[in-house]
């Protein structure tokens, strides 16, 4: 072999190992990239949008037995008509009610009785609220008509009132007295009449108004 092909072959060597090194390197950089843990995003937790109705913000605090909030959103909301002090009144003696029925709940009254008063509580909210609702926007249209026609829900809302207010007297009495004796159950009947005609009436207001 002369020193040209030495050369030569020393030539083609290095150029050989070179390449080898490069390759060896490009893999080397993407094996590791290929390894890299992507990074998370940081995200802040999405909050529940708040309901944007007064109704629907109302039946959400009912739900979640948030009644102190509840009551001074509508001591926030409500204009100061007589019909809207009554609807506050009215979601104090409801609250009361609800207290009043998981209290005899506790003491053995049946679920005949607080199922049924449960349930009438649930008509009656739900129709609290709607007219809420409806004062908050005629407050803020500012025209007479739909004040003066909402104003004639006041007396059956002093009625409601009165009806829950029975029906609280009838669960003490339960409560006191043999829970599941028929006099005692004949008794309280009398008592929750009231409150279920008063928020049959309530029930059948709402449905006639339109929009008011």
């Amino acid at each position: 072999m002369d020193i040209g092909d030495l050369g030569l072959i020393l030539i083609v060597g290095a150029v050989v190992l070179v390449a080898a090194v490069v390759v060896v390197a490009f893999l080397t950089g993407k094996l590791g990239r290929g390894a890299t843990v992507p990074e998370m995003s940081q995200q802040a937790p999405t909050r529940p949008a708040e309901p944007a109705r007064l109704r629907d913000r109302l039946a959400a605090m009912q739900q979640a037995g948030d009644w102190p909030g509840l009551l001074r959103l509508l001591d926030r909301t409500m204009p100061e008509w007589v019909v809207a002090g009554s609807l506050i009144e009215t979601a104090r003696e409801l609250s009361a009610l609800e207290a009043g029925i998981a209290r005899a709940r506790a003491n053995g009254v049946t679920e005949e009785v607080t199922g049924r008063l449960t349930a009438q509580m649930a008509d009656v909210s739900g129709d609290l609220w709607s007219l809420a609702d409806r004062i908050a926007t005629a407050d803020r249209i500012g025209s007479a008509a739909p004040r003066a026609a909402l104003e004639r829900h006041d007396e059956a809302l002093v009625r409601l009132q009165a009806g829950m207010r029975e029906a609280r007297e009838g669960l003490a009495e339960l409560s006191l007295t043999d829970a599941g004796g028929t006099d005692g159950l004949r008794r309280a009947e009398g008592r929750f009449r009231s409150l279920a005609a008063t928020a049959r009436e309530l029930q059948e207001w709402e449905r006639s108004q339109t929009p008011w």
